[in-house]
């Protein structure tokens, strides 16, 4: 698993990063489904924004990508 904010730390590489996971069978995470119960900060899971549509937090590489 790689997460997005080491890729995006790399700057100008993050395209040829990303190019490379696709290449070797790596996917976005899935995105986890918003709580549906209120509570503190409920107010920032209801923006309006399609869930669908959510960047990747993480990519996720099969075992022998490394090998």
């Amino acid at each position: 698993m790689v997460e997005r904010a080491a890729i995006l730390a790399e700057g100008a590489e993050f395209p040829a990063i990303l190019d490379w996971i696709v290449a070797h069978a790596g996917r976005p995470e899935t995105a986890l489904a918003a709580p549906t119960s209120g509570g503190l900060h409920s107010m920032r899971t209801h923006t309006g924004a399609d869930p669908g549509r959510r960047t990747p937090q993480r990519y996720v590489l099969p075992p022998d990508a490394f090998a």
